[in-house]
């Protein structure tokens, strides 16, 4: 058996700023292909003992060391490595692999990839979706944490704003261009009689103009994309950041994104961010949400209930 070396560099060299990711395994790092199922793990756990000199290992259960040995996926363990260190980041597990271990059984399995040095804790009591979020929030709020990011499967964006990003399958490029929005970038949004402005180093990068809806006690809010700087590169971290911030910050159910005025064609945006709470509006694509009028139907369609 063996591991190829990480991406992880001068790990000891690593500044302890309070920067953290929290990060659910499931849905982030894992390719969910389930190879360990076709492994003898018995033998993983004494290969690991001997490895490690360390018989930690005879008490983690042998479904936790095959998912962490066989299941992740090397793309978004490299990823996570260039957010590490790129930010000098530290991590807290928020998923259900918490549950069942120590905070020193987490290290020695994310020894495996040398990020048990930059491991520090777990903060999900079990792995009910309310109970989780509220985990988060109590973890963030006890220990006064202002620089973060949320890594998750479930959608968090209306308890932690542009915290979050929400990650469905595996983590991307683009995860490291957001994170960027929130530790290195000098960020301010200002608003004033319905229009919101994201300035970034005190330039204007993106201006949005809203309005507000209440629909059978649904609050919907849609906005009308009036100027964005920057198409090629970070355009669309700028409206997903401000995006998740309005979600926060007004209490809204549904967002809808008017990209009609302005022309976006190297942004394509449309249908990327068609998911959670969010649709856009742009009558240059072919999709179903190309009207607010469309997009109220669907969302009265999915609370009927």
């Amino acid at each position: 058996m063996h591991k190829s070396e990480t991406f992880l560099k001068n790990n000891d060299n690593i500044r302890k700023d309070n920067n953290i990711i929290f990060l659910n395994i499931d849905g982030t790092i894992t390719n969910n292909n389930n190879n360990s199922e076709k492994h003898d793990l018995n033998k993983l756990k004494e290969y690991l003992q001997i490895k490690y000199n360390d018989n930690i290992y005879s008490n983690i259960k042998n479904s936790d060391i095959g998912t962490v040995f066989y299941d992740f996926d090397n793309i978004s363990l490299g990823i996570l490595y260039e957010l590490i260190e790129r930010y000098n980041a530290n991590l807290v597990i928020t998923n259900a692999l918490s549950n069942s271990n120590t905070l020193d059984q987490l290290k020695a399995l994310l020894r495996i990839y040398d990020l048990d040095k930059v491991l520090i804790d777990s903060c999900i009591k079990d792995s009910d979706y309310n109970n989780r979020k509220e985990s988060i929030k109590e973890y963030i709020s006890n220990h006064n944490i202002d620089n973060y990011i949320i890594l998750d499967e479930y959608d968090y964006t209306k308890e932690f704003g542009q915290n979050f990003r929400r990650t469905t399958n595996k983590l991307k490029i683009n995860d490291i261009n957001y994170a960027n929005l929130l530790f290195n970038s000098s960020i301010k949004i200002i608003e004033e009689n319905n229009n919101i402005k994201l300035l970034s180093d005190n330039k204007e990068v993106l201006s949005f103009q809203y309005d507000n809806y209440n629909i059978n006690n649904i609050k919907i809010m849609n906005n009308k994309l009036k100027y964005i700087y920057c198409l090629e590169y970070g355009g669309k971290q700028y409206i997903e950041y401000l995006l998740n911030y309005l979600t926060y910050a007004k209490d809204v159910d549904y967002i809808l994104l008017d990209t009609n005025n302005i022309k976006i064609d190297e942004l394509n945006i449309s249908g990327s961010l068609d998911s959670n709470n969010i649709y856009t509006i742009n009558k240059s694509y072919n999709d179903i949400n190309h009207s607010i009028q469309d997009c109220k139907r669907k969302i009265l369609s999915l609370n009927k209930n």
